[in-house]
This record gives structure tokens, sequence and C-alpha cells, in this order.
């Protein structure tokens, strides 16, 4: 259910501010060595005992603090789960190019080129995944196992918007194109 009624799109008011003021304040900008290792090794920890704790008391913690709707717009949960996946991704990437291992290099390439792009996903994601998963629910197509459903859902909401992006640029790039007569 898309909770969109929410005043000022509800929890996702708090996430936008929140990305201004890391981005204004270079909060996950280039740290040392050991603040990256220190912050991978606490929101790795965090994450493990945050989730095992959510699955084992049937998130509880978001029912205690009703903030957000269920996904959409997201709980309190959701949202520290996304925050610390975000400081965990940033300290990874500012690891791996503190210490230019050729082994990191294609790793720290494709999350620059996700991240040059995020907005096509960010704004298309949600349209690609409903669409494609009705589709093939209507022909009969049905994914049972929830890990396959899980892969193909985060493949969709990047692949998609990705593949939309490149076929407006070249669309724009043919039509739009001024024309050179002589």
């Amino acid at each position: 259910m898309v909770e969109g009624g929410k005043l000022l799109g509800g929890s996702y008011l708090i996430l936008f501010v929140l990305g201004m003021i890391f981005q204004k304040y270079s909060v996950l900008d280039q740290r040392s060595r050991w603040i990256n290792i220190s912050l991978i090794l606490l929101c790795g920890a965090f994450l493990l005992t945050f989730a095992r704790e959510e699955c084992r008391t049937g998130y509880a913690f978001a029912a205690k603090l009703p903030f957000g709707g269920s996904i959409n717009p997201p709980n309190i949960s959701q949202m520290l789960i996304a925050l610390t996946l975000l400081v965990l991704c940033a300290a990874c990437y500012n690891l791996a190019a503190d210490i230019k291992v050729p082994l990191f290099f294609p790793v720290c390439s494709v999350m620059e080129y996700l991240g040059k792009h995020s907005l096509y996903i960010f704004l298309y994601h949600w349209f690609f995944v409903t669409s494609i998963n009705a589709f093939l629910l209507n022909i009969g197509l049905v994914v049972s196992n929830t890990w396959m459903s899980n892969v193909l859902n985060v493949c969709l909401g990047i692949l998609m918007p990705l593949l939309w992006e490149h076929i407006l640029k070249y669309l724009k790039k043919v039509f739009l194109q001024p024309m050179h007569t002589h």
C-alpha cells in the first residue's frame, strides 16, 4: 500500500533533509583509514544485531515508534537500516579508494556509476518493479522463491531505470539535435 497522503511526504522528508545535510557538510567524504575501518565494523555489527532482533521480535522497534508507514513511506527500522547501509557503503568506498588495491577498482567504478545515475534509479525503480511483476503475474510466471524474487526485484529496480535513461538519451540525441543542412 502506498501512503503518499502523508504531510510533506511523511518520513521521506526526513531522509531528504538528512541527505542534504550529509552532502552540505561532507559527512561521507574521505576519512582516515582507521575511521573507515571503525565505521565498517560498527555498521556491520549494528546491521547484524538490529536485523536479527527485528526478525526475532517481529519488527517490534518499528511498532514501538509508529513513524512512517509500512514500506512506503519507510518506517523507523527501514530508515535506520538504509542510513546504516549508506554509511557502510561510503566507508567501504573510501577505504577501497584509500588502499588503492587494483582488486577494488571495479567495485569503486560500479559504485561511482550507480551514484552518477542514482536519480533515474530513484525515480523509476518502483514503476519498473511493479509493472514487470504485474506483467509476469498476468502471464502466469510467479517466482515462488523469496530470495530469487528479491534478487529479481533489485536487478529490475536498478537495471531497468538505467536502460530507460540510456534510451531517453539516445532518443533525445536522435530527435532533438539540430539538423545540419548544407
